[in-house]
């Protein structure tokens, strides 16, 4: 395998949290911040949490998505990496992520059903409003 097929490989059907992110932003596959999954081995798939996007307006990632959780909220697309690789790099997405987004378990909806996954969620204090 080469290196520009690391997202795409298969992997195990075993995954769990700590294997597992939902991504709605800069992080998927083709947007500004993609590189920051570089070295990881997975797959991608499509799913949709349930919550508010907005804009971070302070720190290092003012106007960049931001999400805001919510079970009574829009459908919000996101992008699923499942990898076995990710416990070894959690320290690293914890870190370009920084202190205005925290890392969370949250419920993805997917064609196959309901699944569990770490998703970068903005602190209330990093946005200035809801765009609902």
């Amino acid at each position: 395998m080469d290196s520009n097929t690391t997202h795409h490989s298969q992997i195990s059907s075993e995954v769990s949290l700590e294997t597992t992110l939902a991504s709605y932003g800069t992080l998927a596959p083709g947007e500004v911040n993609s590189n920051q999954m570089d070295g990881m081995v997975g797959t991608w798939s499509a799913g949709t949490v349930r919550g508010y996007l907005t804009h971070a307006s302070k720190g290092a990632h003012i106007g960049l998505p931001a999400l805001i959780l919510d079970p009574n909220g829009d459908d919000i697309p996101v992008q699923i990496f499942k990898s076995k690789d990710l416990p070894a790099y959690w320290w690293r997405l914890d870190e370009f992520e920084g202190e205005g987004y925290r890392r969370v378990p949250v419920t993805v909806q997917t064609d196959e059903g309901e699944i569990m996954a770490y998703l970068y969620n903005v602190k209330p204090s990093f946005v200035a409003s809801m765009d609902k």
